[in-house]
């Protein structure tokens, strides 16, 4: 029988998020123990929300309501185990994501040839150097099976990019089944009980990012 982890939705991440692929809403999505990988839709598509309009609107809900209303949904009584994997690094070691257990984990599935993954990578990096001594990791998970350049080019582009941010290879797809993505980027957050908060779709920027950080990582 297919064992499924539901997922709670993240407050912060109301407002429609720009990504490539599908636009599928967090509430949607299911972490999942099957082997089975999947398909992934690697189709560019540029949502019709403009990113001024993103920015306004994630704003509207400002950071007391956000805190208020995550009291409710993240009892750690009603969270989800999250589900240990076994990645490569940039060097054909074996990463685990319970080698970071303890730690409040962004599990960050991308694609080089995503351009709003991207986009995002320098906030990303940005805000992984002001929290990464605070029990915080950003995982960097390449989604490999979708790349249309091998996994030795990809680890070339890590290392000419001068993020600091650990990077793992999804090399079989397993990654992106189990946490599935219907678009990229799609984050996973994992809070330091190693319960699952939820996965956002779409492109985050650095107000986003802070605001679940300082709302979740306590």
């Amino acid at each position: 029988m297919k064992k499924t982890i539901s997922l709670i939705l993240i407050s912060t991440m109301l407002a429609v998020l720009t990504g490539c692929g599908g636009d599928t809403d967090i509430k949607d999505l299911e972490v999942s123990t099957s082997d089975n990988t999947g398909n992934v839709n690697e189709t560019e598509e540029t949502q019709e929300v403009t990113e001024e309009e993103i920015k306004e609107e994630t704003k509207e809900e400002t950071k007391e309501e956000i805190q208020e209303e995550t009291k409710e949904d993240t009892n750690n009584d009603e969270l989800q185990d999250y589900i240990d994997l076994e990645f490569v690094d940039k060097d054909g070691n074996i990463v685990k994501i319970s080698d970071y257990e303890g730690k409040f984990i962004a599990l960050n599935f991308f694609g080089v040839w995503c351009k709003y993954c991207m986009e995002e990578m320098p906030d990303l990096e940005k805000v992984y150097d002001e929290y990464e001594g605070d029990d915080f990791v950003i995982l960097l998970v390449n989604a490999t099976t979708t790349e249309k350049i091998s996994k030795e080019e990809v680890i070339k582009w890590y290392e000419e990019s001068g993020y600091t941010m650990p990077l793992v290879l999804d090399l079989d797809g397993t990654g992106i089944a189990t946490y599935p993505v219907q678009g990229f980027p799609t984050t996973y957050f994992i809070n330091k009980e190693g319960k699952i908060l939820g996965g956002i779709p779409g492109m985050l920027d650095e107000e986003m990012l802070l605001s679940i950080i300082e709302t979740y990582n306590n």
